[in-house]
């Protein structure tokens, strides 16, 4: 009985997003695979896809766990917490996990927090943790961000993770030499530096962009499913364009 309310709960359709103008990469994009961004915005005729009702449920526990954070924060920061805010430029569109409101650029900056939840398995942070595309999605908000108000002192990004029993957060900052992290790990102090430049992977993107092109899998680096770049989840497919690259 639960589960069958459960299950109705869970395949409510979601309600449609539609981009204002042209149709425009995803924050979410950047570090993953540029292939599936490209055959979103070129070829939107493609047969959907409706994830299996276990990716669906994982995904749904991440939003609950999500709404939790954010209630803890606006009764943290009162009238300083926004929430969520799109940003975008002419390329990217996105919408901004939690925003907070800065006060003082040294002892109350603007805060941008890229919140992710996630399994169990995932927490060791000298082997899995941060993921590159989620340090590349904080990354580019932040980059978005200082778009939109150039005059502002940068704002502090954090990406933010919690599972069942685990916590980590870290403070993303990007230099010449990749991009650094400080934070912690289930109270366990983090500094890091990731070889990873994620302005390169935007102009990439935004290269596909102007040239109007899908890039091939050869291209990106792809020979099979199994290459990590997102096209399974727990040995199912995960990509609305699955069938597309790789067939049945």
């Amino acid at each position: 009985m639960i589960r069958e309310y459960m299950l109705a709960e869970m395949l409510k359709p979601a309600k449609p997003y539609f981009s204002k103008g042209k149709p425009r990469l995803w924050v979410s994009d950047l570090g993953r695979c540029p292939r599936s961004a490209m055959l979103r915005l070129l070829q939107p005729d493609i047969a959907p896809w409706n994830p299996d009702v276990h990716l669906q449920e994982v995904m749904q526990l991440g939003r609950y766990i999500e709404d939790a954070t954010g209630e803890t924060l606006k009764n943290t920061f009162g009238k300083r917490y926004i929430g969520q805010e799109r940003i975008g430029d002419e390329f990217w569109s996105g919408k901004i996990d939690f925003l907070i409101e800065g006060k003082d650029q040294v002892l109350d900056p603007w805060i941008i927090v890229e919140h992710k939840a996630t399994g169990d398995r995932w927490w060791n942070y000298n082997e899995n943790l941060p993921h590159e595309d989620h340090v590349c999605q904080a990354w580019l908000y932040g980059y978005l961000w200082h778009q939109r108000w150039p005059a502002q002192e940068h704002p502090i990004v954090i990406l933010y993770y919690r599972s069942w029993g685990h916590w980590a957060e870290y403070q993303i900052t990007a230099d010449d030499n990749g991009v650094r992290l400080r934070g912690a790990m289930d109270d366990k102090p983090v500094q890091d530096l990731i070889w990873l430049d994620p302005d390169a992977k935007r102009m990439q993107l935004e290269g596909y962009v102007v040239d109007g092109r899908v890039p091939d899998l050869g291209e990106i680096g792809l020979s099979s499913a199994s290459d990590g770049q997102g096209c399974t989840f727990q040995g199912r497919p995960s990509c609305r364009f699955y069938e597309e690259c790789w067939g049945r």
